[in-house]
């Protein structure tokens, strides 16, 4: 268009380095783990938003027992944490499967006819009816499921590499994360210790965890590591979310005295 170019570090009108090709069960893991880092960016963003808990809440809570709205919001957002726990291992056992040499065998089972009507009617793969039969909420389960596919890919074994120097594994430490979901879904179970900044720890923890779960899988199949992308890709996406948020809130505090510089400051974008 009118003949214009630029010269960028990675050539001739591109911002970026360019994303290799991946296909088959690669391009699988690489999607479920680009999945899932978007997935932290709506998180952190979200957690974000919330604000430090005032001296009478905390008072109330040593009271009567009511927490906090911080320790409700660190207790209710945990259980999503999970989610995304269990949807990344989901989504790289069914990438896995997809091509897997015992795929025959490992599908060898009867399925329901409401599974059989979502597969002829295209709403889901084989393989994705096949991974909902299976539990992917303890993480010692997780890791059978991923032996049945193969019985020397243990995805455990990164998880219990020593972590920062902590007598914690990070393999205990997903294990303690979904169990606390499982007490308060189905127990009512609250955590009053677990708040904003332990959610946040165990957020940065849990990246670590998945990131060794996909260097490892991409190392047992000598397929190269895809990280640096997801690295350039979410900062992008945070800098879109805190450029909307900075302009709506611009917006919403424009007044005729002049005063609404001073509102915008106060809200500094998440990074």
């Amino acid at each position: 268009y009118c003949n214009a170019w630029f010269e960028g570090d990675c050539g001739r009108n591109r911002y970026f380095e360019e994303m290799p090709l991946v296909k088959g069960a690669e391009n699988g893991c690489y999607f479920a783990i680009e999945k899932l880092h978007n997935s932290f960016v709506i998180l952190e963003l979200s957690l974000s938003k919330y604000p430090e808990d005032l001296k009478g809440e905390k008072m109330m809570m040593e009271f009567t027992g009511v927490p906090t709205p911080q320790i409700f919001n660190a207790n209710v957002y945990s259980a999503f944490l999970c989610s995304l726990i269990e949807e990344y291992f989901r989504s790289t056992y069914i990438a896995l499967l997809r091509y897997s040499n015992k795929k025959e065998k490992i599908l060898n089972v009867k399925f329901s006819s409401y599974d059989m009507c979502d597969i002829s009617e295209g709403k889901k793969s084989v393989e994705e009816v096949f991974a909902s039969t299976l539990s992917f909420q303890n993480i010692h389960k997780i890791v059978s499921n991923f032996k049945g596919l193969d019985n020397k890919l243990d995805i455990g074994s990164p998880l219990k590499k020593p972590y920062n120097r902590r007598k914690l594994s990070l393999y205990n430490q997903i294990d303690n994360i979904l169990e606390r979901r499982h007490g308060m879904i189905h127990r009512m179970e609250f955590d009053y210790k677990y708040s904003s900044d332990q959610i946040f720890k165990d957020i940065k923890d849990v990246k670590v965890a998945m990131v060794r779960v996909y260097s490892y899988i991409c190392k047992k199949y000598g397929w190269e590591e895809q990280i640096k992308f997801l690295i350039w890709g979410n900062l992008l996406k945070k800098l879109y979310y805190n450029l909307n948020d900075f302009l709506r809130v611009a917006y919403m505090n424009i007044d005729d005295s002049g005063d609404w510089k001073a509102q915008i400051v106060r809200r500094i974008p998440y990074i």
